[in-house]
């Protein structure tokens, strides 16, 4: 999903995400062709049931990568669901942070250049083993 948003992104375009619990995502593309007149398109109608629409208010995430594109576009997805979003582009921040605030859920990315995912978790496990286990492991390859 990384490379698809690095991807559109970089052409000018735009990912929207639509999600119901237990029916998977939607990810809308917009692409514009630059020096074209483009046609009025009508959005399709969202399809998001209005009562999961604000499913995150009240709760707290942390999402842990060194990318901004990936921190950008999964911080726009939960936002749009009412979730409060915090960042962190290293692990050593992303400890801190923890240490200093609760969260319902920290999504950390696997591989990052000093703490790497694993790190991340195994110094989580030792200082605050419950939170340890709502950790969700991303990553990207290019």
């Amino acid at each position: 999903m990384s490379l698809c948003y690095g991807i559109v992104t970089e052409h000018g375009g735009s990912i929207t995400p639509e999600s119901k619990p237990g029916e998977g995502a939607s990810f809308i593309i917009d692409l514009r062709s630059p020096g074209r007149p483009q046609p009025r398109l009508r959005r399709p109608r969202c399809r998001r049931n209005r009562r999961n629409a604000r499913e995150g208010v009240g709760k707290r995430v942390l999402v842990i990568d060194d990318e901004d594109s990936i921190l950008q576009m999964i911080q726009e997805a939960l936002t749009i669901n009412g979730y409060k979003v915090d960042v962190a582009r290293d692990g050593e921040t992303a400890l801190r942070r923890l240490g200093q605030y609760h969260y319902d859920l920290a999504l950390c990315d696997w591989k990052m250049p000093g703490l790497n995912g694993e790190q991340v978790y195994e110094r989580l496990r030792s200082s605050n083993p419950e939170m340890s286990r709502r950790l969700i492991f991303i990553t990207a390859t290019s």
